[in-house]
């Protein structure tokens, strides 16, 4: 499995938000706070996010996390027939996977999912910011 370490600066910022939860929230509600508290902007910072909550043990703030990255990459402007069509496969269906394998607290199987959901966001940002011929 292919770990690539978060930049020193952003690892420390971001485990410090990670762990800073509003002391009165409770669940749930502390997570997405600890979530909001990030303002990420797109699945890959979710993603990286829920990469290091997983290598933490924390699986509240990954499933959390994790969510919030699916839910970016759902978020998509397609036609009408298309849009109806569910999205199974490529990084939506890892981060599922991902999710799934944390709901049963097994970390070590969702974090090489949710590598393999970073590496192809990346993949296809880069395909997408490539000139044409």
């Amino acid at each position: 499995m292919l770990r690539r370490p978060l930049p020193a600066l952003a690892a420390a910022a971001l485990l410090a938000l990670v762990r800073a939860s509003p002391a009165r929230a409770q669940g749930q509600e502390r997570e997405a706070a600890s979530a909001d508290a990030l303002a990420f902007e797109d699945a890959a910072q979710y993603l990286r996010g829920a990469l290091l909550a997983i290598r933490s043990g924390r699986a509240p703030q990954a499933t959390e996390l994790l969510e919030r990255a699916e839910s970016r990459l759902l978020t998509r402007a397609a036609p009408a027939p298309v849009a109806q069509r569910p999205v199974a496969r490529g990084p939506v269906g890892d981060i599922g996977a991902a999710r799934a394998a944390v709901a049963r607290n097994d970390l070590a199987a969702a974090e090489p999912l949710a590598q393999r959901a970073l590496a192809e966001v990346e993949r296809r940002r880069r395909a997408r910011r490539r000139p044409g011929p």
